[in-house]
């Protein structure tokens, strides 16, 4: 047999050979369909061998690459087209993935030739051919630039709400057609004394609990109306805090549904403020008016008490007419009192300042006759004086504070209304670091605090506002005095720059706290502790105080009992000073703001020197942090205003301790 092909086995190898070529060519046509299809596809498209070498890339791929024709990209690996940190997320998590499962989808950016970044979401598959023939990888990317555009601007404007909420000084709430909040800031609630998430959770009805007719209703308008309404109101919240708000209520669409923004802000201070104008403005009106009485009066009572007096000189013992005489002459002084009286009202009865001892006016007044006919006619009042020691003087008209202390200590005494009680008289110091509101506002600073305090019958509330006006003496009316006394005292004090705080219930007692601005400036004599007891050696101290006056003053005191003193205006300035430099004692401010407080400047300070010393300063009364600091080693506490025996003192006892502590 011979081993040449017949014709048949060329038939059949032709036949073959053909079916292969047609299979090929419809191959070629189904590959050039898929690559016009993946061309014309608006996302990115590509495979790559096991290796991650680019076989294929479509135009949108190209676009995202940088690459101007698909040739461009083929045999690059494509880890080349990704950022360092998603290059490294590529290789150790996604591939891995695909190998193992087969697919992963997730964002990852891509970097083009030209350093451009696209974010991109990417689908990454392997593919399996059911041959020999080697997988390959295969991705399907879209380029999500103007999703991300949008989701920032999304959260900008979610942030830009929220900080506009958390910043806005006003209270602001936002309810949905439903009358159910849907936001509200922390103002809101800080005014009327809740939590933001008390007020999310209430619908807006929630205001009917407030006890105030027609806030409800306001709002109602304002929805019916679709027109802004505004109120004031004083009224308690549902959460139970007494305020005085202004209130607005703005109706308002948004996608396309009814909202209504209530916006609250609390205007108590402001009340405060404009009631102490309108008082103030009171006061003046009726002092000028007092002012003008009085100089007729005088005019009218200079014959009233010298004619008198020149008859009594004439007239013999015995006359009948004498008694008569000595009443008149009597009612003419007593009538010159109450001009007097009329003319301290009227801001033109102090014209001579000088350094005044308190406790001085107050140990006077005590010993006079006028106290002692007060207590005769009240035998059952207790009256105690606490005079501070150290008390820091005051420039002022000694004669016009003894009608201070007497006018508000005999108001305090009448108030007991002839029956058991008692009335406590006090002073002290006091450093005010921040503004205290009561019936004035009393600014920061050093003052001397007169302090008069009764259990009698107190003054009810709606005559408080009216206590200092002349004649308004609902108390007394028909009993004693001339209705002039609270007034007297209200036009010293503030020809004296000072101020007064009035606290008082019906039925429950009265306290007067009289503020006046402390001078340092001493008097003529006045006790003291021996200056040698705590004179300094040089030794080196630091103050630390935000107020520029205090320190000031801490340096005068200080270098004046023969320390070296240095000086910083905060607790960061203080630690910078302390890390290449020692100091033999702090006098540390308590209270700093803004900033690190003394017991934080105190703790870092101790990081630097272990064993430091300090000495503790505060306008207020001795706090827990005060006695966290003492824990930690600082010595004594001294509250300002401070004189130069108690921070001599002080300062002397904080040294021994130190020297004690090192062994010095």
């Amino acid at each position: 047999m011979s081993d040449q092909p017949t014709y048949d086995d060329l038939r059949r190898r032709v036949d073959d050979l053909q079916s292969e070529l047609a299979r090929l060519k419809s191959a070629e046509q189904e590959l050039s369909l898929f690559r016009r299809l993946a061309d014309t596809a608006g996302y990115g498209f590509g495979m790559a061998d096991i290796k991650g070498d680019i076989t294929y890339a479509n135009q949108a791929l190209c676009r995202m690459l940088g690459e101007d024709q698909p040739d461009d990209a083929y045999g690059k690996n494509v880890t080349s087209y990704y950022p360092p940190d998603a290059r490294e997320q590529l290789k150790n998590v996604v591939l891995p993935v695909v190998r193992e499962k087969g697919e992963w989808v997730g964002d990852l950016p891509l970097v083009s030739i030209q350093g451009k970044v696209t974010p991109t979401i990417q689908n990454i598959f392997m593919i399996r051919s059911t041959d020999d023939t080697p997988p390959f990888i295969a991705n399907l990317l879209i380029d999500i630039s103007d999703r991300k555009r949008i989701d920032a601007a999304l959260r900008e404007a979610l942030e830009f709400r929220e900080r506009i909420l958390a910043e806005s000084p006003i209270g602001l709430s936002i309810y949905n057609e439903y009358g159910n909040c849907i936001v509200a800031n922390q103002s809101l609630a800080d005014v009327i004394g809740a939590t933001v998430e008390q007020i999310c959770q209430q619908n807006y009805n929630h205001i009917r609990s407030w006890q105030v007719s027609g806030i409800l209703e306001e709002a109602k308008i304002a929805i019916r109306e679709g027109k802004k309404r505004r109120c004031e109101i004083e009224t308690k919240s549902s959460f139970g805090k007494d305020v005085y708000l202004e209130c607005f209520f703005v109706p308002f669409k948004a996608l396309e549904r009814d909202h209504l923004l209530f916006m609250a802000n609390d205007i108590s201070e402001q009340r405060a403020l404009r009631a102490q104008l309108q008082r103030a403005e009171k006061m003046e009106a009726l002092g000028t008016l007092a002012g003008g009485v009085a100089h007729d009066l005088n005019n009218v009572l200079g014959g009233l008490v010298a004619g008198p007096d020149l008859l009594l000189s004439e007239l013999p013992e015995g006359h009948p007419m004498r008694r008569i005489v000595a009443v008149i002459a009597e009612s003419g002084h007593r009538a010159t009192a109450i001009v007097q009286d009329l003319l301290t009202l009227a801001r033109t009865g102090v014209s001579v300042m000088e350094v005044t001892d308190l406790n001085d006016v107050v140990r006077r007044y005590i010993k006079s006759p006028e106290h002692n006919a007060l207590r005769r006619a009240s035998p059952e009042a207790q009256v105690k004086v606490d005079l501070q020691d150290d008390l820091l003087n005051v420039m002022g008209s000694p004669v016009h504070l003894a009608k201070v202390v007497m006018n508000t200590v005999s108001n305090a005494i009448e108030s007991l209304l002839h029956k058991s009680g008692h009335v406590h008289v006090s002073t002290r110091n006091q450093y005010i670091d921040r503004p205290v509101r009561g019936y004035d506002r009393v600014k920061e600073g050093d003052y001397v605090v007169l302090k008069i305090a009764d259990d009698g019958v107190g003054i009810p509330e709606e005559s408080q506002a009216r206590i200092f006006e002349p004649f308004y003496t609902k108390k007394m009316m028909g009993r004693s005095g001339t209705g002039l006394g609270l007034a007297v005292v209200w036009g010293v004090v503030k020809d004296h720059k000072g101020y007064i705080d009035v606290q008082s219930e019906d039925g429950k007692g009265t306290v007067f706290e009289i503020f006046l601005p402390a001078t340092r400036r001493a008097a003529e004599s006045k006790p003291t502790t021996r200056m040698e007891e705590y004179l300094g050696q040089g030794e080196n101290i630091l103050v630390i105080d935000d107020v520029a006056e205090q320190r000031e003053i801490a340096n005068a005191l200080l270098t004046r009992l023969g320390y070296t003193v240095s000086t910083v205006s905060s607790g960061e300035d203080a630690i910078a000073y302390l890390e290449n430099k020692k100091v033999d004692l702090l006098v540390l401010d308590m209270i700093m703001d803004p900033g690190m407080d003394g017991l934080d400047t105190y703790r870092e300070i101790l990081k630097l020197h272990p064993k430091q010393q300090a000495v503790l300063v505060s306008g207020f009364a001795e706090t827990d942090r005060v006695k966290e600091a003492q824990r930690l080693g600082a010595g004594r506490y001294v509250r300002k205003p401070y004189t130069m025996v108690s921070i001599g003192l002080a300062v002397k006892e904080a040294l021994l301790k130190g020297q004690s502590a090192t062994g010095a």
